[in-house]
């Protein structure tokens, strides 16, 4: 058991990289400018409890929370017995896969992946020409690794807005990205595509569950450890799903025990309810970004806007003449070239107290090629603050589901760009939620990569162990 120490002595204790610049008077204004993004006690403590509260009104289901808590319809993780092959189609862009899993009591011991481009014509055309295509690709994937003549249930990752009714029903709310299908909005994505494959005699593919990439990122981290109960996703955006008790659930009618939902928590900041903590910054991201007032929450943690939230910082700071001598380069006046892995990159500096990276980041990929020492420190403090506020952000949210729980040992199974590149993460994630929680439940984070492929393929598994 670690020391028990409070948030505020957690946070400190992650500050490794000291402001020390040869002009005490600018040391000084920039702390005093980057203040507002170091969040008080008073502060995490309003936030935590208005998680909490919302997570509670969630589950009235009543539409006073912000918070969707979806019924996965998922009750259990998996066991360590599941045998058999199983496929999953995970479609969220301009391209998709398709996957196969062989498990052998409970471990993986084959693995296949193809890719596939969807053409242009396709993602705006008909509905039975785009579910038609996805099955011409599983008789393509199935009759190319030899698995053809099998029976194969498949996981279905749908990466778009549905309503879920069942495991293996979900209706199409609306298209985003580059997708605008005629005649799908409104129906049944997996009837679809179940129809499309009977059209293709010899191909023995049933859908028989429909996830996101959260519940396959904590299928994921229950094939390698079987207290895994929370998914989290790090990366572009941001969510998570946990086991909520049934009991819980006011009208509740099945036997189970347990299901996984999913809380949808990007729109937690939505409608102002955190305003407290929302810098000028913030709100320039908000304001330029697709969806204004919309998913804010994933705007103070997820990976998109990361990168634009230092790139915006940087620029005050610029027209205070507070860093590289008040000049702007050609590439640092698109937000877009300042990008999140830099960050990351940034962090192993303040790991190692080096400054190779950052100053290959200033001057190659910025093109600054005048920047100075003082320069490069106040860009390592800048990344360290964004990143602490980062990690805290998560870790209120990520308490209150532990809180929640109650179990005395819970892993949190995390997948994502963030989660996989930033060096200081994980650790800030676990101090600073060990130290919300009081040190009452044992924490532990593993990577589950790949949930909306693999992932997918073992809710397949679990689909067919709950029929």
């Amino acid at each position: 058991m670690p020391e028990l120490i409070d948030i505020e002595t957690a946070i400190k204790s992650q500050y490794i990289t000291q402001l020390k610049l040869s002009d005490s008077g600018k040391e000084k204004k920039v702390k005093e400018v980057l203040s507002c993004l170091v969040l008080t006690r008073d502060k995490i403590v309003t936030l935590a409890n208005l998680f909490s509260d919302l997570l509670l009104k969630g589950l009235q289901y009543d539409g006073t929370s912000p918070f969707n808590m979806q019924n996965t319809f998922i009750y259990q993780g998996l066991e360590g017995n599941e045998s058999g092959s199983f496929l999953a189609l995970d479609l969220g862009g301009t391209n998709y896969r398709v996957v196969l899993v062989e498990l052998k009591n409970g471990s993986i011991v084959r693995e296949e992946v193809s890719h596939y481009d969807v053409p242009e014509h396709l993602r705006v055309g008909s509905g039975p020409d785009l579910f038609d295509f996805f099955a011409k690709s599983l008789a393509d994937f199935t009759e190319k690794h030899g698995i053809s003549s099998q029976k194969l249930p498949l996981g279905f990752t749908f990466s778009f807005p549905t309503d879920q009714y069942a495991l293996d029903s979900a209706f199409l709310q609306k298209w985003a990205g580059k997708y605008n299908v005629s005649g799908v909005v409104g129906q049944d994505v997996v009837k679809l595509l179940n129809e499309a494959i009977s059209k293709i005699s010899g191909l023995d593919v049933s859908v028989v569950a429909v996830v996101n990439d959260t519940t396959g990122a904590l299928m994921r981290g229950s094939l390698i450890d079987n207290e895994a109960a929370i998914g989290l996703i790090l990366g572009t955006g941001s969510n998570a799903c946990y086991f909520e008790k049934t009991k819980n659930i006011p009208g509740w009618k099945g036997k189970q025990n347990e299901v996984m939902l999913n809380i949808e928590w990007g729109t937690f900041s939505d409608d102002g309810r955190t305003d407290i903590i929302k810098t000028k910054y913030d709100d320039l991201i908000d304001k330029e970004s697709l969806h204004p007032n919309l998913f804010t929450f994933e705007k103070y943690v997820g990976g998109e806007f990361f990168g634009k939230l230092v790139w915006s910082i940087l620029k005050d700071l610029i027209e205070q003449s507070l860093i590289f001598e008040g000049r702007l380069s050609e590439s640092l006046e698109n937000s877009d070239n300042l990008k999140s892995e830099f960050i990351s990159a940034i962090e192993e500096d303040n790991i190692k107290d080096s400054t190779k990276n950052t100053r290959r980041i200033i001057v190659d990929e910025l093109g600054i090629h005048w920047c100075s020492d003082d320069d490069i420190s106040t860009l390592k403090y800048i990344c360290e603050i964004v990143s602490i506020r980062m990690g805290l952000l998560t870790s209120i949210g990520l308490s209150e589901i532990i809180k929640r729980m109650q179990r005395k040992r819970i892993t949190v199974a995390c997948d994502g760009s963030l989660h996989k590149y930033h060096p200081r993460l994980s650790n800030y994630i676990i101090d600073f939620t060990s130290a919300l929680i009081n040190y009452k439940t044992e924490i532990k984070l593993i990577p589950a990569y790949d949930g909306s492929g693999v992932g997918a393929a073992l809710i397949a598994a679990i689909a067919c162990k709950q029929k």
